[in-house]
């Protein structure tokens, strides 16, 4: 077992997430475009996606791997909610101005 300091000694040690196939498909695929069970099986034993089994379940490890396939999705994502959370802000900031002066007429 690694000591606290030998973790932090070692750079390249990191832990992955691992998500259950069916999440997998719902989160990286549209509904109409998510693959079988059996394609992403395939494409699991084909080494395009690492897994972990842990008892009877094989989980899909988000890794390395998981971003060469997909890109930057989930940073993209993640841009397109501060952009829409920005737009409502100020949605609000023009609808508080327009109530303000309403109430002072």
């Amino acid at each position: 077992m690694l000591s606290k300091n030998k973790v932090e000694e070692n750079q390249q040690f990191s832990f992955s997430k691992l998500t259950k196939m069916t999440k997998f498909r719902e989160s990286f695929f549209t509904e109409d475009s998510r693959p079988s069970l059996n394609t992403l099986k395939k494409w699991c034993s084909q080494g395009v996606f690492n897994t972990k089994r842990l008892g009877d379940t094989t989980y899909i490890v988000l890794d390395d791997k998981v971003k060469e396939v997909f890109g930057s999705q989930e940073e993209e994502k993640e841009q397109q909610y501060q952009k829409d959370d920005t737009a409502t802000l100020e949605s609000l900031s023009i609808l508080r101005k327009q109530m303000a002066s309403l109430t002072c007429q």
